[in-house]
Protein backbone atom coordinates (compact mmCIF):
# COMPACT_ATOMS: atom_id res chain seq x y z
CA UNK A 1 0.00 0.00 0.00
CA UNK A 2 3.14 2.66 -0.75
CA UNK A 3 1.78 6.02 -1.38
CA UNK A 4 -1.87 5.29 0.75
CA UNK A 5 -2.97 5.91 4.05
CA UNK A 6 -5.01 3.73 5.85
CA UNK A 7 -7.23 5.24 9.04
CA UNK A 8 -8.58 3.32 11.92
CA UNK A 9 -10.76 4.39 14.11
CA UNK A 10 -9.59 6.28 16.96
CA UNK A 11 -6.23 8.19 17.16
CA UNK A 12 -4.30 5.50 14.71
CA UNK A 13 -3.04 6.67 11.51
CA UNK A 14 -0.93 4.42 8.92
CA UNK A 15 0.82 5.35 6.31
CA UNK A 16 2.80 3.80 3.62
CA UNK A 17 6.03 2.36 4.04
CA UNK A 18 6.90 1.56 7.63
CA UNK A 19 6.07 4.45 9.65
CA UNK A 20 3.11 4.54 12.26
CA UNK A 21 2.05 7.99 13.09
CA UNK A 22 -1.04 8.98 15.25
CA UNK A 23 -1.99 8.87 18.80
CA UNK A 24 0.78 7.01 21.39
CA UNK A 25 0.21 3.43 21.48
CA UNK A 26 -2.22 2.97 24.80
CA UNK A 27 -0.62 -0.78 25.53
CA UNK A 28 1.69 -2.82 23.65
CA UNK A 29 3.44 -5.55 25.46
CA UNK A 30 5.69 -8.41 25.33
CA UNK A 31 6.10 -8.38 21.32
CA UNK A 32 8.04 -10.51 19.03
CA UNK A 33 8.85 -10.47 15.41
CA UNK A 34 6.99 -13.94 15.39
CA UNK A 35 3.97 -12.20 16.46
CA UNK A 36 3.66 -10.10 13.54
CA UNK A 37 5.15 -13.29 11.31
CA UNK A 38 1.87 -15.02 12.29
CA UNK A 39 -0.10 -13.13 10.46
CA UNK A 40 -3.50 -13.59 12.90
CA UNK A 41 -4.58 -10.99 15.37
CA UNK A 42 -6.31 -13.45 17.65
CA UNK A 43 -3.22 -11.64 20.31
CA UNK A 44 -5.31 -8.23 19.88
CA UNK A 45 -7.54 -6.77 22.66
CA UNK A 46 -10.23 -4.21 20.78
CA UNK A 47 -10.29 -0.99 22.95
CA UNK A 48 -13.29 0.96 23.15
CA UNK A 49 -11.17 4.55 21.92
CA UNK A 50 -10.64 2.33 18.99
CA UNK A 51 -7.05 0.92 19.90
CA UNK A 52 -5.85 -2.44 19.93
CA UNK A 53 -3.28 -3.53 23.05
CA UNK A 54 -1.32 -6.18 21.64
CA UNK A 55 -1.97 -9.24 25.10
CA UNK A 56 1.36 -11.27 25.14
CA UNK A 57 4.03 -12.78 22.79
CA UNK A 58 3.02 -16.32 22.60
CA UNK A 59 0.04 -15.50 19.87
CA UNK A 60 -2.52 -15.04 22.02
CA UNK A 61 -2.04 -17.88 24.40
CA UNK A 62 -0.96 -17.90 28.60
CA UNK A 63 -1.49 -20.97 30.76
CA UNK A 64 -2.48 -21.38 34.29
CA UNK A 65 -2.75 -24.06 36.81
CA UNK A 66 -6.53 -25.20 37.72
CA UNK A 67 -6.59 -26.54 41.26
CA UNK A 68 -10.13 -28.46 41.02
CA UNK A 69 -10.83 -29.44 44.71
CA UNK A 70 -8.34 -31.54 46.82
CA UNK A 71 -6.99 -29.71 49.65
CA UNK A 72 -3.80 -30.84 49.04
CA UNK A 73 -3.55 -28.97 45.71
CA UNK A 74 -1.12 -26.13 46.34
CA UNK A 75 2.24 -24.72 44.83
CA UNK A 76 4.77 -24.43 47.70
CA UNK A 77 7.58 -22.13 48.05
CA UNK A 78 10.61 -22.63 49.95
CA UNK A 79 11.13 -19.65 52.75
CA UNK A 80 13.64 -16.82 51.85
CA UNK A 81 14.07 -14.02 53.89
CA UNK A 82 12.81 -11.74 51.12
CA UNK A 83 9.03 -12.59 51.84
CA UNK A 84 8.86 -11.46 55.36
CA UNK A 85 7.46 -8.07 54.25
CA UNK A 86 6.86 -6.29 57.45
CA UNK A 87 6.54 -2.90 55.63
CA UNK A 88 5.10 -1.65 52.18
CA UNK A 89 3.86 -4.46 49.90
CA UNK A 90 2.17 -5.51 46.65
CA UNK A 91 0.41 -8.54 46.25
CA UNK A 92 -1.20 -9.04 42.69
CA UNK A 93 -2.57 -12.33 40.59
CA UNK A 94 -4.83 -13.67 37.73
CA UNK A 95 -7.47 -15.40 39.75
CA UNK A 96 -10.95 -17.32 38.01
CA UNK A 97 -13.16 -18.84 40.45
CA UNK A 98 -15.62 -21.74 39.85
CA UNK A 99 -16.52 -23.10 43.34
CA UNK A 100 -17.68 -20.57 46.21
CA UNK A 101 -16.22 -22.12 49.00
CA UNK A 102 -15.92 -19.35 51.54
CA UNK A 103 -12.38 -19.06 52.36
CA UNK A 104 -10.02 -18.73 48.65
CA UNK A 105 -6.62 -18.02 49.71
CA UNK A 106 -4.45 -16.87 45.96
CA UNK A 107 -1.38 -16.44 48.06
CA UNK A 108 -0.43 -17.38 51.77
CA UNK A 109 2.65 -16.93 54.12
CA UNK A 110 2.31 -18.55 57.60
CA UNK A 111 -1.01 -19.68 58.99
CA UNK A 112 -4.02 -17.57 57.84
CA UNK A 113 -3.47 -14.13 58.93
CA UNK A 114 0.73 -14.78 59.03
CA UNK A 115 2.94 -12.74 57.79
CA UNK A 116 0.80 -11.98 54.76
CA UNK A 117 -1.93 -13.70 52.78
CA UNK A 118 -4.82 -12.09 50.30
CA UNK A 119 -7.74 -14.33 49.99
CA UNK A 120 -11.33 -13.97 48.05
CA UNK A 121 -14.55 -14.75 50.60
CA UNK A 122 -17.39 -15.85 49.57
CA UNK A 123 -20.76 -13.83 50.03
CA UNK A 124 -22.94 -16.49 51.18
CA UNK A 125 -25.79 -17.50 49.98
CA UNK A 126 -27.36 -14.60 49.24
CA UNK A 127 -25.61 -14.51 45.77
CA UNK A 128 -23.48 -17.64 44.88
CA UNK A 129 -21.80 -16.24 42.08
CA UNK A 130 -20.74 -12.90 43.33
CA UNK A 131 -17.76 -13.49 46.17
CA UNK A 132 -18.09 -10.81 47.89
CA UNK A 133 -15.36 -9.59 49.42
CA UNK A 134 -11.15 -9.26 48.94
CA UNK A 135 -9.41 -10.10 52.27
CA UNK A 136 -5.84 -9.06 52.79
CA UNK A 137 -4.19 -10.53 56.33
CA UNK A 138 -1.38 -9.83 58.60
CA UNK A 139 -0.99 -11.34 61.97
CA UNK A 140 -3.47 -12.63 62.34
CA UNK A 141 -5.89 -9.69 61.93
CA UNK A 142 -7.85 -8.96 58.16
CA UNK A 143 -8.90 -5.74 56.13
CA UNK A 144 -11.43 -6.37 53.70
CA UNK A 145 -12.91 -4.46 50.97
CA UNK A 146 -16.49 -5.58 49.56
CA UNK A 147 -17.13 -6.74 45.70
CA UNK A 148 -20.68 -6.99 45.27
CA UNK A 149 -21.05 -7.55 41.64
CA UNK A 150 -18.01 -7.19 40.16
CA UNK A 151 -15.79 -10.37 41.41
CA UNK A 152 -17.69 -13.34 39.68
CA UNK A 153 -17.73 -16.88 39.57
CA UNK A 154 -16.33 -18.17 35.99
CA UNK A 155 -14.47 -15.37 34.87
CA UNK A 156 -11.00 -13.94 34.83
CA UNK A 157 -10.14 -11.11 37.64
CA UNK A 158 -6.90 -9.49 38.44
CA UNK A 159 -7.02 -9.12 42.08
CA UNK A 160 -3.99 -6.74 43.79
CA UNK A 161 -3.35 -5.23 47.18
CA UNK A 162 -1.07 -2.62 48.41
CA UNK A 163 -0.11 -1.52 52.10
CA UNK A 164 1.85 1.64 52.46
CA UNK A 165 2.79 2.44 56.06
CA UNK A 166 -0.97 1.76 57.45
CA UNK A 167 -3.05 2.07 54.24
CA UNK A 168 -3.97 -0.50 52.51
CA UNK A 169 -5.57 -0.13 49.19
CA UNK A 170 -7.26 -3.03 47.37
CA UNK A 171 -7.89 -3.41 43.35
CA UNK A 172 -10.01 -5.30 40.82
CA UNK A 173 -9.26 -5.80 37.11
CA UNK A 174 -6.83 -2.20 37.93
CA UNK A 175 -9.63 -0.29 38.87
CA UNK A 176 -9.40 0.72 43.04
CA UNK A 177 -11.79 -0.54 45.71
CA UNK A 178 -12.08 0.05 49.06
CA UNK A 179 -9.28 1.28 51.46
CA UNK A 180 -8.59 0.99 54.83
CA UNK A 181 -6.16 1.75 57.91
CA UNK A 182 -4.51 -1.40 59.29
CA UNK A 183 -1.82 -1.49 60.90
CA UNK A 184 -1.18 -5.00 62.88
CA UNK A 185 1.91 -6.92 64.60
CA UNK A 186 3.46 -8.53 61.36
CA UNK A 187 5.42 -11.42 62.58
CA UNK A 188 8.12 -12.98 60.57
CA UNK A 189 8.88 -16.80 60.41
CA UNK A 190 10.35 -19.81 58.24
CA UNK A 191 7.13 -20.75 56.56
CA UNK A 192 7.11 -21.52 52.97
CA UNK A 193 5.03 -19.59 50.30
CA UNK A 194 1.70 -20.84 49.47
CA UNK A 195 -0.19 -20.46 46.65
CA UNK A 196 -3.86 -21.75 46.00
CA UNK A 197 -3.70 -23.05 49.49
CA UNK A 198 -3.54 -21.67 53.12
CA UNK A 199 -2.01 -23.60 56.33
CA UNK A 200 -4.42 -23.23 59.21
CA UNK A 201 -3.84 -24.65 63.12
CA UNK A 202 -7.41 -25.46 63.39
CA UNK A 203 -7.61 -27.27 60.03
CA UNK A 204 -5.04 -29.83 59.75
CA UNK A 205 -5.98 -29.95 55.31
CA UNK A 206 -5.59 -26.21 55.34
CA UNK A 207 -7.46 -24.22 52.81
CA UNK A 208 -8.23 -24.41 49.48
CA UNK A 209 -8.92 -22.51 46.14
CA UNK A 210 -10.65 -23.93 43.79
CA UNK A 211 -10.15 -22.51 40.21
CA UNK A 212 -7.12 -21.24 38.59
CA UNK A 213 -4.56 -19.23 38.98
CA UNK A 214 -1.41 -17.41 36.94
CA UNK A 215 1.07 -14.36 37.48
CA UNK A 216 1.34 -14.15 41.07
CA UNK A 217 3.32 -11.37 41.79
CA UNK A 218 4.80 -10.28 45.32
CA UNK A 219 6.50 -7.20 45.68
CA UNK A 220 8.51 -5.48 48.90
CA UNK A 221 7.08 -1.93 47.90
CA UNK A 222 3.33 -0.31 47.23
CA UNK A 223 2.84 -0.27 43.45
CA UNK A 224 0.94 2.85 42.28
CA UNK A 225 -2.31 2.64 41.29
CA UNK A 226 -1.24 3.05 37.34
CA UNK A 227 1.61 0.64 37.63
CA UNK A 228 -1.18 -2.03 38.57
CA UNK A 229 -3.15 -1.04 35.98
CA UNK A 230 -0.35 -0.49 33.13
CA UNK A 231 1.15 -3.96 34.12
CA UNK A 232 -1.38 -6.19 34.79
CA UNK A 233 -1.81 -7.50 31.11
CA UNK A 234 2.14 -8.14 30.50
CA UNK A 235 4.05 -10.57 31.95
CA UNK A 236 7.10 -9.37 32.16
CA UNK A 237 6.19 -5.83 34.11
CA UNK A 238 8.31 -3.30 35.10
CA UNK A 239 9.55 -1.42 37.89
CA UNK A 240 11.48 -2.36 41.07
CA UNK A 241 10.82 -4.01 44.51
CA UNK A 242 9.86 -7.06 42.47
CA UNK A 243 11.10 -10.30 45.08
CA UNK A 244 8.63 -12.74 43.36
CA UNK A 245 7.04 -13.52 40.74
CA UNK A 246 5.68 -17.13 39.44
CA UNK A 247 4.04 -16.75 36.15
CA UNK A 248 2.91 -20.28 36.01
CA UNK A 249 3.62 -20.71 31.88
CA UNK A 250 5.53 -23.81 31.84
CA UNK A 251 2.36 -25.56 31.05
CA UNK A 252 3.35 -29.21 32.42
CA UNK A 253 5.56 -30.63 35.24
CA UNK A 254 5.78 -29.52 38.74
CA UNK A 255 8.26 -27.25 38.94
CA UNK A 256 7.08 -23.28 38.77
CA UNK A 257 9.98 -20.78 37.85
CA UNK A 258 10.19 -17.40 39.99
CA UNK A 259 10.71 -14.98 37.76
CA UNK A 260 12.05 -12.59 40.30
CA UNK A 261 15.58 -11.61 41.51
CA UNK A 262 15.08 -13.95 44.21
CA UNK A 263 15.01 -16.63 41.45
CA UNK A 264 13.00 -19.04 44.39
CA UNK A 265 10.64 -21.82 42.20
CA UNK A 266 8.03 -23.19 43.60
CA UNK A 267 6.60 -26.79 43.75
CA UNK A 268 3.74 -28.17 42.32
CA UNK A 269 1.81 -30.86 44.02
CA UNK A 270 -1.74 -32.50 44.78
CA UNK A 271 -3.90 -35.23 43.28
CA UNK A 272 -6.52 -33.48 40.80
CA UNK A 273 -4.82 -29.78 39.73
CA UNK A 274 -4.25 -29.69 35.95
CA UNK A 275 -2.23 -27.08 33.44
CA UNK A 276 -4.56 -25.16 30.83
CA UNK A 277 -3.90 -22.99 27.74
CA UNK A 278 -6.23 -19.94 27.79
CA UNK A 279 -6.52 -17.82 23.70
CA UNK A 280 -6.80 -14.48 24.24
Amino acid sequence: MAGSALTLPGTTTITGGNTLVGGTPTSVVETSQADFAAGTLVNTQSNSNGTLTLLDAANGTKKDVSFNGDRANQISVPHNTAYNLTGDLTIEAWAYLVNPTAFSPIISKGDSGGTFDLVVQSGGGVNPNNYGWIRFGQGGSYTTTEAVGALRLNQWHHVAVTKTGTTVQFYLNGVALGTSTFAPSVPTNASSIYIGHATDSFLTAGYLFRGALFDVRLWNVARTASEIANNMNTLTPSGSGLVGHWKMQEGSGTSIADSSATANNGTLAGTDYAWQTLTS
